[in-house]
Formats: structure tokens, sequence, C-alpha cells
């Protein structure tokens, strides 16, 4: 394998990218200077790899020996690449600060350490680590309150779905050690990015406790709280990667088969304004392994074969005619592979969240306004549930039933229950027969006070505005576990 600095400068075709972006930065340990406007930040993966790598993990698959985060220059249209994670052995993933003068990406040392989060900024290109989690740390991504969020440990290979110790999604302050755990339990979180209104919008299976058929989207505020599907929970349409907001109301992601193993897929959409219903095909590229929206509504891809290169580069989707299966081409070295592209969020940075969470409190509260207000598919025919119960996950991947209460004659109900606890729940009717089940997929954070409108609720109407009985009434109280039950599911009638 060829060295990053025993290179030649490969011939390489460069395209000032329209509406990019604006940043006046020191460059270099000299005299101050200005980052060209056309600046981007690409993970580079070399062409020849070592005869013995076997990925242990899944970033070795995505990162091997070699690969690199580079700050790709242009002046004169003469391309300048400056190495961002010098002196380490394999890196990727970088993800621009919203000021857009540090990047975040994940790197190791050496071939069988730890995958750890870096920073660098885009004048020192010193990467200094900010992680040190057992298992390793990926998917990094800047808070609006000044903190990362990143997932941990790094799935082993051909794990990241199903198993024992899937990722969660933390948080931490830059410069501090301590971590904040967000999510609780799911079939995985990864890909965690922040959107527009300042939620977190992540990657999931939905539940470990259910078969995992296919990934979704899911969003948390920044202090885990509101855990909610997002988009694609019914779609039935497998993996799902890289999911970015940009400026015109979309969330773009990369979509391929369950059981695939690269890192390439087919550019798909969901509408900001209505994400259950909108899912959709971008462009016919279908060997994609980045998009980036930028600037004035456009997409940079990182793609192979267009005018017949062999490797990986950056590209533009384009509505000109002319252009090559809709792709404008900006970037391709022949001696590297360019499998990421990351540029400074279009727009104004996200929004601050105000916290909800009191640490210290051991519980949450949960209110329902109707369990009886639910969706088709979801009810029994002439059903109406009389009671709901409560169970949590277990550390041993078992089922704990917490309690059954009663429901409010409008369906309502309000319970405490235990917080930082992977939850679900089973509505009951008179004969304790189950009319609709939840498994185990939301949690309370302490001090939360949640609420819902019904089980499975139709997406496209509203409850009654009135107050709910449930309010009227003492908290039904299902903090522990009920003596000597152990949780055994019934299925629906």
């Amino acid at each position: 394998m060829k060295s990053a600095d025993n290179r030649k400068p490969g011939k390489v075709v460069w395209r000032v990218v329209t509406g990019a972006l604006l940043l006046a930065l020191g460059w270099g340990t000299g005299c101050r200077r200005e980052i060209p406007e056309d600046f981007l930040v690409l993970t580079q993966v070399p062409l020849d790899l070592p005869s013995d790598f076997s990925p242990k993990d899944l970033l070795d698959e995505h990162y091997p020996p070699g690969s690199r985060v580079t700050l790709l220059l242009s002046q004169s249209h003469i391309p300048k690449t400056k190495v961002l994670s010098a002196n380490l052995h394999a890196a990727g993933g970088p993800v621009l600060a919203p000021e857009g003068d540090r990047v975040l990406f994940v790197g190791k040392t050496a071939a069988d350490s730890e995958w750890q989060v870096y920073e660098s900024s885009l004048t020192r290109a010193v990467p200094v680590v900010r992680t040190s989690m057992a298992g390793g740390a990926m998917g990094p991504v800047y808070l609006p309150d000044g903190r990362i969020a990143f997932s941990s440990p790094v799935p082993r290979r051909g794990q990241e779905l199903a198993g024992p110790g899937l990722p969660e999604i933390y948080a931490q302050r830059l410069k501090e050690q301590q971590t904040t755990q967000l999510t609780y339990g799911l079939a995985g979180a990864t890909e965690a990015t922040v959107l527009g209104d300042g939620r977190i919008l992540f990657v999931s299976g939905g539940s470990a406790h259910a078969a995992v058929t296919n990934q979704a989207l899911f969003t948390i505020n920044t202090d885990g709280t509101e855990i909610s599907a997002f988009a694609a929970q019914h779609d039935g349409r497998a993996r799902i990667r890289r999911p970015r907001e940009s400026r015109d109301g979309r969330v773009l992601f990369l979509s391929s088969g369950l059981a695939s193993r690269g890192g390439e897929g087919a550019l798909e959409q969901v509408l900001t304004a209505r994400p259950f219903s909108s899912r959709a095909t971008v462009s016919g590229v279908t060997a994609v392994r980045c998009a980036e929206p930028v600037a004035n509504g456009r997409v940079l891809v990182t793609t192979s074969g267009v005018h017949g290169g062999a490797t990986f580069g950056v590209y533009a989707l384009s509505s000109n005619p002319s252009a090559d299966n809709g792709l404008e081409r900006i970037f391709d070295d022949p001696e590297w592979h360019a499998e990421e592209v990351a540029v400074r969020r279009p727009g104004p940075p996200p929004m601050g969240r105000l916290s909800t969470v009191v640490e210290g409190m051991p519980t949450g509260q949960l209110l329902c306004l109707d369990a009886n207000y639910r969706d088709h598919d979801t009810a029994a025919a002439g059903a109406n549930a009389r009671s709901v119960r409560f169970f949590r996950a277990t550390e041993q991947g078992g089922l704990e039933t917490l309690g059954e209460i009663p429901l409010q004659a409008d369906g309502s109900f309000l319970a405490e229950v235990p917080a930082n606890t992977l939850l679900g729940l089973e509505t009951l009717d008179d004969a304790g027969r189950v009319v609709a089940r939840l498994p185990p997929s939301f949690w309370l954070r302490p001090g939360e006070n949640r609420s819902c409108i019904g089980c499975h609720e139709p997406r496209n109407s509203c409850p009654e505005n009135r107050r709910p009985l449930a309010v009227t009434q003492p908290v039904a109280q299902l903090t522990s576990p009920a003596p000597g039950l152990a949780h055994t599911p019934r299925s629906a009638r």
C-alpha cells in the first residue's frame, strides 16, 4: 500500500461549487490567510490495501488502513490538499462545526486500537482525541449547546443490527470525559445528525425486542427526551445511512438492502413537512457512498464510474441534460477514493433547546390522552381497552412486568415509570386480551413529563380538545417490577 507521504499528486478535476462557503481562517503556521470559499473536507480511502487486512468492525469496513480526512482547497483552479488526520492509522466520517472552523471525525492510532472521536482545526490540522469510550465511538456530531454526540460501542463486523452490545447515543462536553447516555436499549442508535430545529435525528431498528426487518429514522431532543418516530418505520425498505437535512425541506439518506455489506446505496429523501408519506428516490444513481446538501439546494454525492472513472469522486446532482447521469464532476483523484464529502451546514446554525431533565430523579411521567384512539391497523374489531400494562427490558435481554392500571372512562391514563429504561406497553380488554401492543421502544429521562395522543394513533387527525380525566386522579406508580411477574407477551386478538 502506498503511504500518504510518498504519493505523487494525481491529476485532479476541480470545479468551483456554486454557492460554496465563506470563511476567514488562518492557514498554516505562517501569516494569516483566508481559506478559499471553494473548500471541501473529504474522507479519502487508498486504492491499495494490505493483503492481510481483515476488517474487525463496522468502521474498519468503511475506513481501511491509510484512510484519511483532508481539507481540499482550490486557488486559481489548482487543488491543494491538507491532511487533517495526520499520524492516525485510519480516519473518516468528517462533520464540520456550525462555525465552519473545526471538524469532528473518527480515527484510530493503530490497527488494534479502538476507534475514537477526534477534532481538528482547519487551520492547525492537529487531531486531538475527544473521547475514550470502551468499545470505541463513531458518528460524531456537534450539538447546538456546545457538546458533541456520538454512538458507542462500534459494532463488530456483522453485528450492527442484532445481538448484545448494540450502540447507543451519548453526549459529552468537548474537553470533558464525562458522558450522558441519550438513548436506551434500541436495536442500535447510529448516524446522528442535528435538524434545524435542534432535535437529533438518528437511525435505528426501533426495538431490540422485535425482529429488525428494516431501519428507520427517529428523533430525540438533545437531552434524550421525547423519543419519536420520524420516518420509514413501516416502509420495509431495509438499511438507512447518513441522513442529512437540506434547506429546502428534505431529509436525504442512503438506502440499501438489509444484508448489504458495502457502504453504497441509492439516494432517497423524505419531506420534513410529511415524513411518513413522502419517501422517494432522488436520482437514478445507485452506487452512492455519501450525499451532502450544500447551498442553493444543491447536493454533493460521492460515486464512481462516471465519465469512465475507476475511483469514487465528488459530483453534484444536476438538472443539466448534458450532464452524465445527471451528475457534474467536482473532484476526482485517480489515486484515492473519495469516500465522503463534508461541508458546512447551509443556512443558520441549528436552534438550541431547553432541557427538561432533572438529573438525580429516578422516574418520569407519561400521560396518554386516549389509549383507544388508534389507527385501523392496530384496532381489533369492536374491541375497546379497559387497562394498560407496562413492561420494561432487562439487562439480560428479557422483559419484566411493571404493573397494570385501569384506563379512565375517556381512555386516558397517567403513570410514573422508571427513567432511563426501555419501556413497552399493552392495552387490554375486559377479558385480559391484548388490543394493541407497543414493544419496548421508548423511554423517559429523569423528571421528563411525556404525553402521547393514543396507541398508534392516526397521523392525519387530532384528538378532541378536552382535559383528560387521568390528570384529575392520583398518578399511578409503576416504578418497580410487579412481585413475581415475568412478562410473557400475548398476541393481539
